[in-house]
């Protein structure tokens, strides 16, 4: 069936956006709890943020609408709230830090004593000045015995056999250890707060489950720190089934199974979590390798439920699936359900420190094929288009940001003689507010205006009423965590950009003025990329 859809290929960079630096802080001590004073100290040496005269933290409870009572933005706009939240700027022996020691608690209005988790990032001035990304820090409970698993970082963690694990952890008081790998008790300490234990892999395939039980010599309290390692193993080599393309593949009359299939030359292994294996690093989720293409088939699903799911590329990067018509992050729970009724929640097991790990693709089999009533509409003649162009975020106050809201405004623009409508992007962008020229997955429209089928809606009825629809697209730049971006990007705190490597990206922009990541337009794969998306 024909869809009428006439596109604007931007190619300009946008001026005034911000950067977000990568770095996390280091937290004195490691261990505390609300009431607990702590040194927060950001090594800004080397990036952009060590030219800030200023900087101020910004800290939150993750999922509580609860803020600090000096997060303001400007800083500027109350020095006497915001002189609290000030960092103390050092610059010595060629390194730049920004340090401030404070007690979690007396940030907050409210009581915080049973939160479990703390946010914060340093900023500038303003936003525009720049700021660092997310950092959720753990909190311990005041007067309760606490424990905190230091090494290894990552759950599971990849390791060779005959290769050396290092686990570490920390007590709020002294504790005995008792250390079990695949069930069996491998290292004893007793008395004392900090643990460490060198333990050398003897297995050769497989997940390795570990427990480290930990209990307070003076309470017998117990503390049991579950997490595995995985040894490293080849990856199967083996054909695409015929019809198997890049991105999630159903398959017409089986709505039980679907194929995933991702792109990623040069890269070794990829692995598939989902909601369909409780997001595990497993090896029976450890995707065929076919060339450049990496491919697996996701079994047993229930039809029309919908599986967030992504990729984790070369034991190392989490994506989502680039070709995803719907995406989901931790930012959608500030989406009104009135834009986006029953939106799927982002899973607590899926998340992730870093920020730009935090987006997850959604798989669906047995969907409705939308239901289009105007297929037979012509689209006016490009010299006689008379357009209205408009934002969405700006055309409608907060709350009613949607294309359902277009749909009840469409006798608005007929009245106006318009016969085309051009909204700017509205691709999937990274938070709930933008211009839309921070794309990140070109397939998804963004949540934040209400669901695909709305936006189906919105453009049958504008066809109904002799409109046409026109979509502005964004190809010069691309925003983490896009796919493509993320698999060959350095993200090491200060430096933020992709890699020589990178098949999409260029290192640095090649003309002025631009922002978040320059795509390579001179490589067949961004040109695919993009009439891939074009096509779409």
């Amino acid at each position: 069936m024909s869809k009428f859809y006439i596109l604007i290929i931007l190619l300009f960079s946008v001026s005034g956006f911000a950067q977000t630096t990568s770095i996390n802080p280091v937290i004195t001590p490691a261990l505390f709890s609300p009431s607990d004073e702590i040194t927060v100290t950001y090594d800004v040496t080397g990036n952009s943020l060590a030219n800030l005269s200023n900087a101020w933290i910004w800290v939150w409870i993750p999922d509580q609408n609860i803020d600090a009572k000096y997060n303001v933005n400007p800083a500027s706009n109350d020095t006497p709230l915001t002189d609290n939240a000030k960092f103390t700027k050092t610059t010595a022996n060629n390194q730049t830090t920004f340090t401030i020691t404070f007690t979690p608690k007396d940030f907050f209005s409210g009581d915080i004593s049973q939160q479990q988790k703390l946010g914060m990032l340093l900023k500038g001035n303003d936003w525009s000045n720049g700021q660092t990304t997310d950092y959720i820090a753990n909190l311990s409970q005041a007067d309760q015995f606490s424990a905190l698993l230091i090494q290894p970082e990552f759950d599971p963690v990849f390791k060779n056999t005959n290769e050396a694990l290092n686990i570490e952890a920390l007590a709020s008081d002294n504790a005995d250890y008792s250390l079990s790998i695949n069930n069996v008790v491998v290292d004893e300490k007793t008395n004392t707060t900090e643990y460490s234990y060198s333990h050398i892999v003897t297995e050769t395939e497989g997940l390795v489950p570990c427990s480290l039980l930990i209990t307070n010599t003076s309470t017998q309290e117990d503390t049991i720190i579950s997490f595995s390692y995985i040894i490293r193993s080849a990856t199967s080599e083996l054909a695409r089934p015929a019809g198997i393309k890049s991105g999630i593949n159903y398959h017409e009359g089986d709505d039980t199974r679907a194929t995933l299939c991702l792109l990623a030359p040069m890269k070794s292994s990829v692995f598939v979590l989902g909601e369909f294996n409780d997001f595990s690093i497993s090896p029976d989720y450890q995707m065929y390798k076919d060339d450049e293409y990496f491919w697996l088939e996701i079994s047993d699903l229930i039809p029309g439920q919908e599986y967030a799911f992504q990729y984790l590329v070369d034991e190392t990067v989490y994506v989502a699936d680039p070709y995803a018509d719907k995406i989901l992050d931790p930012d959608d729970q500030y989406i009104p359900t009135s834009i986006y009724p029953d939106l799927k929640p982002f899973p607590q097991k899926a998340q992730k420190n870093k920020w730009y790990f935090n987006r997850l693709a959604i798989l669906q089999t047995g969907q409705s094929d939308f239901n289009w009533n105007h297929d037979n509409y012509t689209r006016p003649k490009k010299e006689n288009l008379i357009i209205y162009e408009l934002l969405i975020r700006d055309f409608f106050e907060p709350n009613d940001r949607s294309y359902n809201n277009l749909i009840d405004t469409i006798t608005y623009f007929k009245s106006l003689g318009v016969n085309a409508i051009e909204l700017m992007p509205i691709q999937e962008f990274n938070g709930n507010s933008s211009w839309g020229y921070n794309p990140t997955f070109m397939f998804a429209p963004d949540k934040a205006y209400g669901t695909k089928n709305k936006l189906k809606e919105f453009i049958d009825l504008a066809h109904e009423n002799g409109i046409a629809v026109i979509l502005d697209v964004v190809f010069n730049h691309q925003d983490v965590p896009n796919p493509y971006a993320a698999m060959y990007f350095d993200f090491t705190d200060g430096v933020m950009k992709p890699t020589a490597d990178n098949p999409w990206f260029n290192i640095d922009a090649t003309h002025p003025f631009s922002v978040f990541f320059d795509m390579n337009h001179e490589t067949d794969y961004t040109k695919n990329y993009m009439d891939t998306t074009l096509h779409y």
